[in-house]
């Protein structure tokens, strides 16, 4: 893929900007005003079946959480929100994981006890202690899977004999997927199946980078203090793209097993997808009704403490954020 020149220019800024430390001074003139809330999927250590990015590798982790330990007040989510005029030496942060991959415990989970860094997990409950995952890993592995070479979708057909042309139809199903109802989406997944020549009830192992949390993990990161648990509905469901009643009882269902896991109280939510079309206040109001105080977006930006706590935003961390990028992210600068 080829990068304008304008592009190239604009990084190599940025670039410059983050290893003068500049984006840091400028964050303190700015003031500390508003929370860094970073968002994380999976973390891996080794390849991936196909490259994603929502799977972060685990020595980029750690540069990133060596640098908010170092530049920042990490708080746990919740208390970081409630807080009122602020006047610390560092920026406020806080550390989100969305869906619950098994990795948070077995390679996130290590580095945060380490550091000393609290971190929210929002689990999609209906997936935990099970051999099945969500459905954006089970299309990536059947990408990874296939015999085919090709695949004929919906009258055209996309080349599949690189993981380059993979990752490509990777990222257009997936786009394609969000936009469809909730039934329709979960037939389409299936016609994928048949159409890749694979199948569609894989049962997934500890080694694999998409199984999900178990019970035993996740009662070690509670015990420990350091994490927190939120719902993020019992299927990954994305509530505009389904009926009011059905995200009712999706919201209800993970809010219930999240505490039934945890033996604690669950009052963080994250939506699915999280962007601005993905939820309504109708939805904003069952969480309320539920007892959720905090619910997380993907609506790219710092956030207000005490303020728009039912859908509050959030910077999403690309697999490919490097170090320099992801400081100008941190302090507000990209």
């Amino acid at each position: 893929m080829k990068i304008s020149p304008a592009k190239v220019i604009a990084r190599v800024k940025q670039a410059l900007i983050g290893m003068s430390g500049l984006s840091a001074k400028l964050h303190r003139v700015r003031g500390y005003h508003k929370i860094t809330i970073v968002s994380y999927h999976g973390i891996h250590s080794d390849e991936l079946p196909l490259e994603d990015h929502c799977f972060m590798h685990l020595d980029r982790f750690k540069e990133q959480m060596h640098y908010l330990h170092q530049h920042f007040n990490v708080l746990p989510l919740e208390q970081a929100l409630q807080i009122a005029d602020y006047d610390g030496e560092k920026p406020l942060a806080a550390i989100t994981f969305d869906d619950g991959f098994y990795n948070n415990y077995s390679l996130a989970f290590p580095v945060l006890k380490a550091l000393q860094l609290p971190a929210t997990v929002f689990l999609a409950t209906n997936y935990i202690n099970s051999h099945h995952t969500i459905w954006f890993c089970d299309l990536l592995r059947m990408l990874s899977q296939t015999p085919k070479n090709s695949l004929l979708w919906q009258g055209k057909r996309y080349p599949l004999k690189n993981n380059e042309q993979k990752q490509a139809v990777s990222r257009l199903l997936q786009a394609q997927l969000k936009t469809r109802k909730t039934d329709e989406a979960r037939a389409e997944l299936q016609a994928l199946a048949k159409a890749l020549d694979c199948d569609l009830n894989y049962r997934y192992q500890a080694d694999s980078p998409f199984y999900m949390l178990t019970a035993p993990a996740i009662k070690e990161m509670s015990d420990s203090g350091l994490i927190t648990f939120g719902a993020h509905t019992h299927n990954h469901v994305i509530l505009s793209k389904t009926t009011l009643e059905h995200a009712r009882e999706e919201i209800q269902t993970s809010i219930l097993e999240t505490e039934k896991l945890t033996g604690k109280p669950c009052y963080s939510f994250a939506y699915p997808n999280g962007r601005a079309e993905d939820f309504n206040e109708s939805h904003q109001q069952m969480l309320s009704d539920n007892g959720i105080r905090f619910s997380a977006t993907t609506i790219n930006g710092l956030t207000a403490p005490q303020k728009e706590l039912l859908a509050f935003k959030r910077l999403f961390i690309n697999t490919d954020t490097g170090i320099e990028v992801f400081k100008l992210q941190v302090h507000g600068h990209r």
